[in-house]
């Protein structure tokens, strides 16, 4: 992980759950995230996330 938990969690902000991986990339690209927060999400394993403490679990 290249990008802080917190940058992501920014990145997502006001984004409804739950979302799959690739709802979760669309939303961050819309929302202009840098590219270090989008290389980080395509790292993450393609399944459903039910809240902001998941994606924080797995990008940890």
């Amino acid at each position: 992980m290249r990008s802080s938990a917190n940058a992501v969690q920014e990145a997502l902000k006001g984004m409804d759950y739950p979302k799959m991986k690739k709802e979760i990339l669309n939303y961050a690209k819309k929302h202009y995230a840098s590219e270090n927060i989008i290389s980080d999400l395509l790292n993450m394993p393609d399944k459903e996330y039910k809240n902001p403490a998941d994606i924080r679990r797995v990008l940890a």
